[in-house]
């Protein structure tokens, strides 16, 4: 399969990046434990600390997936890479689909960390499984996002600043800070779309039911962007032009 091919030379290319061991096992994990640990401890009673700080793993987890891929996709968007990734077998889509799978594969191992070190450290080893649960579902929706990212990039061009914005709003309708029911019948219904925030009810409440439609809702979101990307890719094909529309 191509994009198998795709995962394992994109893997051993971000482990080949300089530092890379000790971002991986060490930058991250502190970076996504201090922040968490320090606010839930300051602003937080010891039982929203609880959901509070494996939501924001879960989240850290995706939003790292998402920017790095957009720094990935850009360099490729921009060079010829991607007219030789038009030529191979599978062409661009198969390329998106095993470098996502790389690029998770290497931060669900930072965040495994992250949440293991806070698990041991909390007493909370239920959860902590949970958000594991979490990252390997949010894996269709991290597929989808970087497909509606490599569109958005051969549609109109550079979109680093709309997709920070558009993480940003996702951040605030996904109920990462808090719960959903916190966000009113016209936002709530919205944010209920959103497979993220099924994910997050799903860490908070532990019920089967949010994890079953989280998934089926993940699964939506990767064909939409995996149609949408693999639009923009014909029109660039046909136009030869980034920005230009088929």
């Amino acid at each position: 399969m191509n994009w198998l091919i795709h995962f394992r030379y994109s893997l051993r290319q971000l482990f080949r990046q300089p530092g890379s061991a000790s971002r991986l096992l060490l930058f991250v994990p502190l970076s996504q434990i201090l922040p968490i640990l320090l606010m839930g401890s300051a602003f937080l009673s010891a039982e929203q600390a609880n959901w509070f700080f494996y939501t924001n793993l879960a989240w850290g987890f995706i939003s790292s997936c998402a920017l790095q891929a957009l720094v990935w996709l850009q360099m490729v968007v921009n060079s010829a890479r991607l007219d030789m990734l038009l030529l191979l077998d599978g062409g661009v889509i198969a390329w998106v689909f095993g470098f996502t799978a790389a690029l998770n594969a290497m931060y669900i191992t930072s965040t495994a960390i992250s949440t293991l070190l806070i698990g041991v450290a909390l007493h909370y080893p239920l959860q902590a499984l949970q958000v594991l649960v979490v990252m390997l579902a949010s894996v269709p929706v991290s597929i989808g996002v970087i497909c509606l990212i490599l569109g958005a990039e051969l549609r109109w061009g550079r979109v680093f600043h709309i997709v920070n914005s558009g993480l940003d709003a996702v951040l605030i309708l996904a109920g990462v800070m808090y719960p959903l029911t916190t966000l009113g019948p016209i936002l709530g219904n919205a944010a209920r779309l959103l497979p993220n925030a099924w994910l997050n009810e799903f860490l908070r409440g532990g019920k089967p039911a949010e994890l079953v439609i989280a998934l089926a809702l993940a699964g939506l979101f990767a064909l939409v962007g995996a149609w949408w990307a693999r639009r923009c890719v014909a029109a660039y094909r046909t136009n030869g032009v980034i920005g230009v529309r088929g």
